[in-house]
This record gives structure tokens, C-alpha cells and sequence, in this order.
């Protein structure tokens, strides 16, 4: 099997919002909807030189080489979708990453898992990886939120947030 260790940002933005919205209008104005967020979400990556994984129900899941380019696609991303009735919330991790078979594996894209899964719409939630990854300048645009469990992990992690 061909595979491939790399260090990498990996963003993982769930949209929420979609089951309401659904039956609020319908299935085909709703599904419309939520495709226009997902392929925003693609070319905000895109933009900012990531690389789009997968994209599964309404969650996209994207590398990126560069924790300030995954920080730059995050902001915007988080500007875009800061509105009803699709908002999206964000895992931001860096680590080191298996890609095989068109997938991405490994522990850092569990813990971003967790990340996203536990943000309140709306919300981004960041890695102590991540943050150590970044330049000082942009450290400046993070801030602490607190120390997080994670299920299936041991460990507490440092976890911040946007300004």
C-alpha cells in the first residue's frame, strides 16, 4: 500500500444547521444550501493552498502544509459561516499524518475530530500543537480557552480559540 508520513495542519469545519433547515424548506432547497456552504468551505481551502480530503454529511476535512494557512482559511471560513442558518464549527490540529488510499490517518486527525465535535457552533477550537506551530504574530490572534478531556484520550489538552 502506498503510503505517506507528513506533518501537516489538518482542519476539520462541520457544518450545523442542516437538519432543521431541511425541514424547515425541503429537501432540494436545503440540500442546495448546504452544497453551497461545502464547496464555499472547498475554495476557502483551496485559496489558502490546502488540500481537500474528504467531505462526509456536512463535515470537510482538509490538510494544509502551513499552520498560518489553515489559520488564514479558518478565519474566513468562520467569517463566512457566522450566520444562520448554516454555521459551521472547527478542529484546528498539527501533527503528523498518514496519507494513503486518498484518506488522511493517525492520531492527529482523531484529536481534530474531537476538536470540531466539541466547539459550540459558531466556535474553532485549536490545538496546543497547532498554536506552537504558528508564528508569534499570529499566536496574538489565539487565546487560552482552557484545559479540555477528550474521549479516548488520557491526557488533557491546552485548547484556544479566536480572539
Amino acid at each position: 500500500m502506498d503510503q505517506e508520513r507528513l506533518l501537516a495542519a489538518v482542519l476539520l469545519a462541520d457544518v450545523v444547521g442542516s437538519v432543521p433547515l431541511y425541514e424547515r424548506i425541503g429537501d432540494d432547497a436545503a440540500l442546495r444550501q448546504v452544497s453551497d456552504c461545502l464547496d464555499a468551505i472547498r475554495a476557502i481551502v483551496a485559496q489558502h493552498g490546502g488540500d481537500f480530503i474528504y467531505s462526509k454529511g456536512d463535515d470537510v476535512l482538509s490538510l494544509f502544509g502551513s499552520s498560518e494557512a489553515a489559520l488564514m482559511a479558518v478565519c474566513q471560513i468562520s467569517h463566512q459561516l457566522s450566520k444562520e442558518p448554516l454555521i459551521a464549527r472547527i478542529g484546528l490540529h498539527f501533527g503528523a499524518v498518514i496519507r494513503a488510499r486518498g484518506a488522511v490517518f493517525g492520531d492527529v486527525v482523531n484529536v481534530t475530530a474531537r476538536l470540531s465535535a466539541t466547539a459550540n457552533p459558531g466556535e474553532v477550537l485549536i490545538s496546543q500543537s497547532f498554536f506552537e506551530a504558528l508564528s508569534a504574530g499570529s499566536r496574538g490572534t489565539l487565546r487560552l480557552l482552557d484545559k479540555m478531556a477528550f474521549k479516548g484520550k488520557q491526557e488533557l489538552f491546552d485548547v484556544y480559540t479566536l480572539r
